[in-house]
């Protein structure tokens, strides 16, 4: 692996609305920066540029109840958010996070229940954690989504261009 590619591995710590308008800058920036015959960014750099590539994701990324709304029930992200849906929709794993969407709202009545439990007195163990049944459940399904994923990567394109119609693109 050459200094570049190594250098483009780190540059995909960014996100890809970034990249595609900056990573050949970014690129030119590191290698013009880089020490005759090194095979590798040192660690400090290395971790400089995988810093400012998540502090830009999360700088990026919308707020959270719109990402929940965005993310549980397909509502549709503000114009400036459009972008960081854009990237999503068009990520590798986009089936798995959409078919996990219902199986995390029940984990998360699931807590909220144990916690209201907790506090009317019920102090058994059985309130505080989700039942096994929900976790084999919500493991199924992630599997079957990589499965699908993995497998039959054309099943993902009907859902993807429905929620692309619905941000605009």
């Amino acid at each position: 692996m050459t200094y570049e590619d190594r250098c483009r591995l780190l540059l995909r710590s960014y996100p890809p609305r970034y990249r595609r308008g900056r990573e050949e800058e970014l690129l030119t920036t590191m290698l013009e920066c880089a020490e005759p015959g090194r095979s590798a960014p040192s660690l400090r750099e290395s971790v400089d540029v995988v810093r400012g590539g998540l502090a830009t994701r999360l700088r990026t990324r919308p707020p959270l109840l719109r990402w929940l709304a965005y993310r549980l029930y397909d509502k549709r992200l503000p114009e400036a958010h459009r972008e960081f849906a854009r990237d999503d929709i068009m990520g590798r794993f986009y089936l798995c996070r959409r078919l996990l969407g219902f199986p995390l709202q029940l984990l998360a009545f699931q807590a909220v229940y144990a916690v209201v439990s907790h506090y009317e007195g019920d102090t058994s163990i059985s309130s505080a954690f989700p039942p096994p049944y929900l976790l084999l459940w919500m493991g199924s399904i992630l599997a079957a989504g990589l499965a699908l994923t993995v497998l039959f990567p054309s099943i993902s394109h009907r859902p993807r261009r429905m929620m692309l119609a619905k941000h605009g693109f």
